[in-house]
């Protein structure tokens, strides 16, 4: 058994079109046309291996008023790495909103890429000036783009894409 053999994948593709918070196994077999014993040992060895660590649910977020998905494109210029690590957690904290910190390519200086979810642009506003005063950040600011993002036409979580390419590669 590997966690990415061709009855692992269907599990997990079925898992992911049931939006499941808990597995039910008669629900996962009938979509991914094993047998409930295949799909219960399976669902075993993946959580066995870290494939699944947990079910949580999926949120449609706008039902609870978060209507504004934003990124921000920030080139800072710190004096070493540890700053820069810093810097990055205490954005975290201070922008509670925010559920994605990456570095991304750019040329030179540390770019990252920032990604919340807010109310309304004013809280986001508010929200980045208050923590940028706070957290004296001008000082490190080279430049800063932010975009807002509008409708989601189609989106897949991470996990969700990596099954589909996965599957296609092996013609399932």
């Amino acid at each position: 058994m590997k966690v990415d053999d061709d009855v692992r994948l269907k599990v997990l593709s079925a898992l992911f079109q049931s939006d499941a918070i808990e597995p039910n196994y008669s629900h996962i077999a009938e979509i991914s046309g094993l047998d409930i014993k295949t799909v219960r040992n399976s669902l075993f060895f993946l959580e066995k291996e870290g494939i699944i660590d947990n079910y949580s649910p999926m949120l449609d977020v706008k039902k609870l008023g978060f209507n504004h998905n934003h990124v921000i494109v920030t080139q800072f210029e710190f004096d070493n790495e540890s700053q820069e690590k810093e810097m990055r957690d205490k954005i975290m904290k201070e922008i509670p909103n925010m559920y994605l910190v990456s570095e991304c390519d750019g040329p030179g200086l540390m770019n990252t890429f920032h990604v919340g979810i807010y109310r309304t642009h004013k809280e986001r506003h508010d929200l980045v000036t208050k923590a940028s005063q706070k957290l004296r950040l001008r000082r490190f600011i080279k430049q800063k783009m932010s975009i807002p993002l509008f409708e989601r036409y189609h989106m897949n979580s991470p996990s969700k894409t990596i099954i589909k390419i996965l599957m296609k590669e092996r013609g399932l």
